[in-house]
């Protein structure tokens, strides 16, 4: 269990720092994406907003120095229980076609993958906490071969997770400007 430990952390570190800087790129974008989720009146939008943010940095920072690993857990398993509430309220809704700025990049609706995709880095953060919390492992690493595969591993896994993310807005825009042209 402690073996996977590093790689987790660096991965989740990674990620949420990735997002937290997109968000913080284009604020406005992300402001309006947490408007239009409507779970907060229009006026706390921007202060929810930039905390999103902030507690996506921080928990970010922590995981990837590897102090604190668990205060970084939790504040990112707490923001993903949040975000999968604000995902299942509007789906439930019927209110699909929401901008919901996940990972920085827009989205041109939101569906159950989302749910499914926080479930998992929800899952994920729980384990990387408990283990940060139960076993205190070490941060860093043996032998400078481990630390260079599990840090590339790591990238890479960020890299294909945000790319893939990408690829599902352009099939889905896709999608959706096919659909347009047939019923013209």
């Amino acid at each position: 269990m402690i073996a996977v430990f590093p790689f987790l952390r660096l991965t989740l570190g990674l990620l949420f720092l990735a997002a937290g800087l997109s968000k913080a790129w284009d604020r406005r974008a992300f402001r309006l994406a947490v408007e239009g989720f409507k779970m907060v009146s229009s006026r706390f939008a921007p202060s929810v907003a930039a905390v999103i943010v902030i507690v996506e940095l921080i928990g970010g920072a922590l995981l990837l120095a590897g102090v604190y690993e668990w205060v970084g857990a939790a504040l990112l398993a707490g923001l993903l229980a949040a975000f999968n509430f604000a995902l299942i309220v509007n789906l439930r809704r019927g209110r699909r076609n929401l901008d919901c700025r996940c990972f920085g990049a827009p989205t041109v609706r939101i569906g159950w993958g989302h749910v499914f995709q926080n479930t998992l880095l929800f899952a994920m953060t729980l384990l990387t906490g408990v283990i940060a919390w139960r076993d205190h492992p070490a941060t860093g690493f043996n032998d400078p071969a481990t630390a260079a595969v599990t840090m590339l591993a790591s990238v890479y896994a960020v890299v294909f997770f945000l790319i893939s993310q990408e690829l599902v807005t352009i099939r889905s825009g896709m999608r959706r400007l096919s659909s347009r042209i047939q019923t013209e």
